[in-house]
């Protein structure tokens, strides 16, 4: 009886062992795939989020020509007017056309700049170095071929980085 006795208590104590045992594997299994996960969510995010700006950087690169020409008219516009008040005729203080470049122009560079502080956001220092160069240039929808294509650069060796 003793005997029986014992092996009923062994086999309570090792059954509570096993499922405690199992009870703290499963939460610590599901604890470590749950920090994975999470740590997953977001690196896609950071990466959705970096392609979406390198689509938004090429999109504003390809308005520098409009911008550039924008800016010309504009200033062919102003010495237009300039010349007709030279000589003595009324000219409007600004002329629709101009206006409505300006007000593009203004939305393009409004773009380019809200683009470079989101790389300089979301990428690392590389990037954060390529863009340097374009903020610093004279005339910003004239900037070096060459900076870009650093800035470029830069970001493809980025486009993984995560701290």
């Amino acid at each position: 009886m003793k005997k029986e006795i014992t092996i009923a208590v062994v086999s309570a104590v090792l059954a509570f062992v096993g499922s405690a045992l199992g009870v703290f594997l499963t939460f610590t299994l599901t604890n470590v795939s749950w920090e994975r996960q999470i740590h997953y969510d977001e690196q896609r995010l950071a990466l959705e989020q970096r392609l979406a700006l390198v689509e938004r950087l090429a999109k504003v690169v390809a308005h520098f020509d409009e911008a550039e020409k924008n800016h010309t008219l504009i200033a062919i516009d102003g010495k237009a007017r300039a010349m007709a008040l030279q000589q003595g005729e009324s000219a409007a203080v600004i002329s629709e056309m101009s206006e409505r470049l300006a007000n593009r122009l203004i939305e393009i560079e409004a773009e380019y700049s809200a683009v470079l502080t989101l790389l300089q956001i979301h990428f690392g220092p590389k990037t954060r170095r390529a863009i340097t160069p374009l903020i610093e240039s004279e005339t910003w929808f004239q900037p070096n071929k060459a900076h870009i294509n650093a800035l470029y650069d830069a970001i493809q060796e980025e486009l993984y980085w995560f701290e």
